[in-house]
């Protein structure tokens, strides 16, 4: 396959983690009209991310939609890390793909910044001991520097939550080809998002008014460390067979998690000097978006 006559994507969820781009991209894996990856997260552009990052060939990332065709005019990835990549990565994604619509979806960034600490612990990333206080202490004592090696990903949490420091660029770069999605609104109100996000993706949104919404990647903590290593590692060898068959991984996803998944503590994290943190990152932020146009905004930007 050329690069003249390869299917690439036209519509790519760039961030951010945890903010709900997994449940986005199997909503929009149901619709007739769309085709997704063979994995969610190609992370083709992701090293841009990265100071001295180097993207691999073309035809790397043109296999992963070798099934879609222009009988599906929505051809999607999702790879949440993008965002944090600012103008070198979304340069680099218009200089591939020019026309491509970029979705982002922006989180309460306190809420997010928990839900990323007990994402990297799921993943085994952290120490399973570590509390919440240590991991703030450790991800505040990274430098810029510290934070833009691929290695410290782990403790990107609370830098991940100011927005304002890496929308702007996406913005200057693909202007009224970017669509931002509130995880609240989502988690709220998913029929009318999917509906409104088919209006702007010119496809029909009267697919999702009988859809079976659920969170399709909720962070919870395991019981059994050794056995959630084996999820992670048979989750990883059969996403493309799950990604063509989601009921069945549905299925297997509650029996694991009856079996081997418990709820977070969140009693120790001092909410009130987390969201104070963010403060006025959330300011900058919602000053910028209602200038774009969006005036309905989540409580956390109001």
């Amino acid at each position: 396959m050329n690069a003249r006559s390869a299917v690439l994507p036209n519509l790519i969820v760039a961030g951010v983690n945890k903010a709900g781009t997994t449940s986005i991209f199997e909503y929009l894996a149901r619709h007739p009209k769309v085709c997704v990856s063979s994995v969610k997260e190609t992370c083709y552009f992701l090293p841009l991310r990265y100071k001295g990052g180097k993207m691999q060939d073309i035809s790397r990332y043109e296999s992963l939609f070798a099934r879609c065709s222009k009988e599906k005019p929505i051809v999607m990835e999702a790879t949440p890390g993008y965002f944090y990549g600012g103008a070198n990565l979304a340069t680099g994604i218009r200089d591939v793909i020019p026309n491509v619509k970029i979705v982002i979806l922006l989180r309460d960034p306190a809420a997010r910044c928990v839900s990323f600490f007990t994402f990297m612990k799921s993943m085994l990333l952290l120490d399973s001991q570590m509390s919440f206080a240590s991991y703030v202490e450790r991800c505040q004592s990274l430098s810029s520097h510290d934070l833009q090696q691929e290695k410290n990903n782990p403790y990107f949490g609370l830098e991940g939550g100011f927005y304002n420091k890496y929308i702007y660029d996406w913005f200057d770069v693909f202007g009224p080809n970017i669509k931002i999605i509130f995880f609240e609104d989502l988690k709220g109100s998913p029929r009318q998002v999917m509906e409104d996000l088919c209006a702007w993706l010119e496809i029909n949104g009267d697919f999702f008014q009988s859809f079976d919404f659920s969170i399709a990647n909720q962070t919870a903590y395991f019981k059994y460390r050794w056995l959630h290593g084996v999820a992670i590692a048979v989750n990883r060898s059969f996403e493309n067979f799950f990604r063509r068959h989601p009921l069945v991984k549905q299925a297997i996803k509650k029996m694991y998690a009856r079996f081997n998944l418990q709820a977070i503590n969140k009693n120790e994290i001092d909410w009130g000097a987390l969201r104070a943190q963010y403060r006025e990152s959330n300011r900058e932020l919602a000053e910028f978006l209602i200038s774009r146009g969006y005036t309905k905004l989540p409580s956390w930007l109001v």
